[in-house]
């Protein structure tokens, strides 16, 4: 995360909506998240903080296994 302090630029509520998938096969870990959907219904570029915008939609893949013997 990040912090920031400012009094001169009004920034208004962010909205965002995430999606989290996890699949456990034995002992396999598979993830899908996708990120800011709601970018698909208006369009806008919100911010974080000023200057700093979120991402638009982004997906993210992972895989986690455990090994023993």
């Amino acid at each position: 995360g990040m912090f920031a302090v400012q009094n001169n630029k009004r920034i208004g509520m962010t909205p965002r909506l995430d999606v989290y998938l996890v699949a456990k096969v034995w002992q396999f870990s598979v993830f899908v998240r996708g990120e800011n959907l709601l970018y698909f219904l208006d369009q806008n570029n919100y911010e974080t903080s000023p200057g700093h915008p979120i991402h638009n939609f982004t997906v993210r893949l992972g895989l986690r296994w455990r090994l023993f013997n």
